[in-house]
């Protein structure tokens, strides 16, 4: 839709792009949603950026498409995750990075 819908209304100036995002933990949350995240205290190990999202970095997004830096931008869907939705499962395993598979510990700067 975000696409079909970028290019009926380009002409007329009008920018469409959508907004998803991952997990972002919330006090409007479903009691399912907090009941789960409350059980599972190594959650952040099984999403890629070890962590869950914030709601200013899905605010930063929202922004940003909307700021004049984005005035080319028509008929993107941005995923906001922390790189999630790449891995295409419901439930997945801890993630473990590159640095530490190949034994060299965590990067430090």
């Amino acid at each position: 839709m975000v696409e079909t819908l970028a290019v009926e209304w380009s002409p007329y100036g009008i920018q469409v792009n959508g907004l998803v995002p991952g997990m972002f933990p919330h006090e409007d949350q479903t009691a399912d949603i907090k009941g789960n995240l409350a059980r599972s205290s190594d959650k952040d190990a099984t999403q890629p950026a070890l962590r869950v999202g914030r709601l200013r970095e899905l605010g930063w997004a929202a922004t940003f498409l909307a700021s004049p830096y984005a005035r080319f931008i028509s008929g993107h869907t941005l995923v906001v995750d922390g790189a999630n939705w790449q891995r295409r499962s419901l439930t997945n395993p801890p993630v473990v990075t590159v640095r530490d598979q190949l034994g060299r510990g965590p990067f430090t700067p």
